[in-house]
């Protein structure tokens, strides 16, 4: 069973899209989502995580699926303070190495 999380020890997720890895059926697998408007709200007796499941499908931005993500189904995540600064990062990842 799950332990109660206080409060007052949860991440301030306001303003902010956050990349989300979340445990699923076998313990070693791992699923991710990037969430924006992350809030926290229970959903009968669990905490979770609940915003919109964004992603950058051609080119436009998609943001209209609601998602609830069971709070102690987190693995960990990657707080993004804006959509540039999300870009700004892929953009960084997705270039090539230069050769040394």
């Amino acid at each position: 069973m799950a332990k109660a999380v206080p409060v007052d020890t949860l991440p301030d997720f306001k303003g902010s899209l956050v990349w989300v890895f979340v445990s699923v059926s076998r313990p070693s697998k791992l699923e991710n989502v990037l969430v924006e408007y992350p809030e926290f709200g229970m959903e009968g007796s669990r905490l979770c995580l609940l915003g919109r499941r964004s992603e950058n499908v051609e080119g436009q931005w998609v943001s209209d699926r609601r998602i609830t993500v069971p709070w102690s189904a987190v693995s960990h995540f990657i707080v993004f303070s804006s959509r540039d600064e999300y870009f700004d990062r892929c953009r960084e990842h997705a270039r090539p190495k230069r050769s040394v």
